[in-house]
């Protein structure tokens, strides 16, 4: 992968690093607050508790939609911008669970779906121009602790805030921390948004994403990684407190604090086999082992930067239509130098469409 270009003038990588670590945090908080209370909220409004799983399957899928146009919002608004929004939807979407009413539960959930899709794309787009190569496992690794910070948080604040103050206003109060963070990355802003492109069509093909993935070996194995994951941890988070709490007769604030310590385990675990890949250098072997976070397939590896020697062998009919939808889905890859080696003719004899 290509060295980072011209960085925004933002306040450097540490800036960066804690901001999207921020941003992280304050979104996964958002996506965990009701698994973190489900016995309090359940009890109040009259349903099971372990009717949480569907409520965060539903912010997923909605998610998984979303991020279908992620990476054109970041190219075409800025990653600051994208950040922005993603946080205004996680805040109206947690003020609509304040509610306590079930259809603007489901519709609130859908709206937090909605913004959480644009978190990573925009950091792996400010993170990627600003991180030396030799780092980006360990950056990127510091940045995905987010996910596990903003988990840990709920789990030891949301139980005994909700008992003492009522898990409405618990909600309320939390929605007011991510609206500060939103106002806050205003500052940054000009720099981070810097490259965008206003000009760029906002369309997305659903499918192309899809047989972008399905085609390349490597992405795909990485999606499955990432799939795998993903369920064990979603399933464990989700549940944990719910489990402990209704089949185990612990306390939501005893639950809580254990859901913590698994929260905790994983910030270590991804600083860990983030620095462990980067002293290696085999992201990907460090993946099979089992590393603690997911992997993201824009930065895992270079998906692309082997193309040229493909469309020698046959394997890319049409580079310059994978790489233009490389650049949509996934806008922090280097596609650019790959173009410049198929205009040179690098392509295996002539230019291919």
């Amino acid at each position: 992968m290509s060295p980072p270009t011209e960085a925004p003038r933002a306040g450097g990588l540490g800036v960066a690093l804690a901001a999207t670590i921020a941003i992280q945090a304050f979104a996964s908080a958002a996506v965990l607050l009701l698994p973190a209370i489900a016995p309090i909220v359940a009890r109040e409004i009259g349903i099971s508790a372990h009717l949480i799983g569907f409520q965060v399957s539903l912010i997923y899928l909605l998610a998984t939609l979303a991020s279908t146009i992620a990476g054109v919002l970041v190219s075409k608004l800025g990653p600051a911008r994208v950040s922005q929004m993603a946080l205004l939807f996680s805040m109206a979407g947690v003020i609509g669970l304040a509610s306590g009413q079930i259809l603007p539960m489901i519709l609130a959930s859908m709206v937090m779906g909605l913004g959480y899709a644009g978190t990573n794309p925009a950091a792996s787009d400010v993170l990627n121009r600003m991180t030396p190569p030799h780092k980006r496992n360990l950056i990127f690794s510091l940045k995905q602790t987010g996910v596990p910070i903003g988990g840990m948080l709920v789990a030891l604040l949301m139980p005994a805030l909700s008992l003492a103050i009522g898990w409405q206003s618990a909600l309320l109060v939390a929605a007011a921390f991510i609206g500060a963070l939103m106002l806050a990355l205003e500052r940054v802003r000009p720099g981070w948004d810097a490259h965008k492109a206003p000009d760029l069509p906002l369309r997305a093909n659903i499918l192309e994403g899809l047989q972008l993935v399905t085609q390349s070996p490597p992405l795909l194995a990485l999606a499955l990684m990432g799939f795998l994951y993903s369920a064990v941890q979603l399933s464990l988070v989700s549940f944990v407190v719910v489990m402990l709490a209704q089949d185990f007769g612990w306390t939501p604030v005893e639950a809580g604090f254990a859901a913590a310590a698994v929260q905790a385990t994983g910030i270590g675990g991804r600083i860990f086999w983030g620095a462990v890949a980067d002293r290696t250098h085999a992201g990907l072997r460090i993946l099979l082992l089992g590393r603690g976070g997911r992997p993201d397939p824009c930065r895992a590896e270079n998906p692309v930067a082997d193309w040229p020697d493909h469309c020698q062998r046959g394997n890319h009919p049409h580079p310059r239509r994978r790489l233009a939808a490389v650049r949509r889905h996934c806008p922090s890859v280097p596609v650019q130098p790959v173009l410049d080696r198929l205009e040179r003719g690098d392509d295996g004899g002539g230019r291919a469409p």
